[in-house]
């Protein structure tokens, strides 16, 4: 082989040496910054890393071969008879090689920060977490469900709110009657007289059971916090058997979100859910009624307010009606992820 040809293939493998170590360099720098976090689930990110490590090893090799071939310490490449010689375009050769080094420029060149109401704007707030996990669309009695409305919304980002809880709305005079009996029980009827008007209040199938018996212990307490653990699972449950709480107490953190056509007293707690990376997140969020809610968008607020049922876009929904919210510091994990654990346990 040629030197000319040597030195052309030395390029080659320099510049993909140097992306490939460029590429580790800002999965590295995430790492240590503690923004690999605003990309990717905690779950994902050992095999981001081994990635990283296998990025270093095709890093040095590629470097290694071009010195090689450079300075004339061989006389050819290694040879695999696979004909995979770089194109000798150099408008090809600059769209290939731009493909990974316009996102590594960008990657080093922009802030790292969290997602916030720029994205909820495009992809659509779930008013109703039990229709939009799905859990609620298989329990036969609850109501809760929700169906996108991405044909009403794909092209002006509305927000995306569940159906009217049909079932539950018609039976909301009996659950209410249910959960009269069950106080009265609990100051001194049987206690598996209890027990039972508690299955009828949060009937379950075979796809719902957890939930209902997250709901029973969440039903037991005054005041209902909704945490960043469990989030997606005490929303979906607050959802699926909404008439059962009204009237409690609800305690919950996230930013500020609002719709232009939203009323100048109403905004919403959000909070994106992440299963993978960022690209799969989701906005969940709760509807709130306060005298001060003359908020920014993304400012991050503690809300504690009373549970109650509203309708928003032609919806029933949840509704905190709440006093002054409290400003906080944005989390250092800004997201909330699907609880992998026993859900019951989530109010112990």
């Amino acid at each position: 082989m040629s030197t000319m040809e040597n030195k052309r293939l030395a390029r080659h493998y320099g510049f993909r040496g140097l992306l490939l170590g460029g590429f580790t360099v800002y999965i590295v720098h995430l790492a240590k910054s503690g923004s690999l976090q605003y990309y990717i689930a905690p779950r994902m990110m050992i095999y981001l890393k081994l990635a990283a490590l296998g990025l270093f090893v095709l890093a040095v090799y590629f470097v290694y071969e071009a010195l090689q071939l450079g300075f004339g310490w061989k006389d050819e490449p290694d040879d695999c008879d696979c004909d995979h010689a770089p194109s000798r375009s150099k408008w090809r050769n600059l769209v290939l090689y731009g493909l990974f080094a316009l996102p590594l420029a960008f990657g080093f060149a922009l802030p790292d920060k969290a997602m916030g109401s720029d994205v909820v704007a495009v992809k659509g707030m779930n008013l109703n977490a039990a229709g939009a996990v799905g859990a609620a669309r298989t329990s036969p009695s609850p109501g809760g469900t929700t169906q996108s409305r991405a044909d009403d919304t794909a092209t002006n980002g509305n927000v995306t709110v569940g159906q009217p809880a049909a079932g539950q709305a018609d039976n909301a005079p009996a659950a209410s009657s249910a959960a009269s009996d069950g106080a009265s029980s609990a100051n001194g009827a049987d206690p598996q007289s209890e027990e039972a008007k508690l299955q009828q209040l949060f009937p379950y199938d075979e796809y719902s059971e957890d939930f209902s018996k997250l709901g029973i212990r969440l039903y037991k307490r005054d005041l209902i916090r909704v945490e960043a653990e469990g989030f997606l699972e005490v929303s979906t449950t607050l959802s699926m058997y909404m008439d059962n709480f009204q009237g409690k107490t609800i305690d919950v953190s996230g930013f500020v979100y609002r719709e232009p056509d939203m009323k100048p007293n109403q905004f919403i707690v959000s909070r994106l859910a992440m299963t993978c990376c960022s690209a799969d997140s989701v906005p969940y969020g709760f509807l709130v009624e306060s005298p001060d809610a003359g908020l920014k968008d993304d400012t991050w607020v503690r809300v504690t307010g009373t549970i109650g049922r509203t309708t928003y876009g032609g919806n029933a929904i949840l509704r905190i009606t709440a006093g002054k919210p409290t400003k906080i510091e944005a989390p250092k994990d800004p997201y909330v992820y699907p609880y992998n654990g026993d859900i019951v346990q989530l109010a112990k």
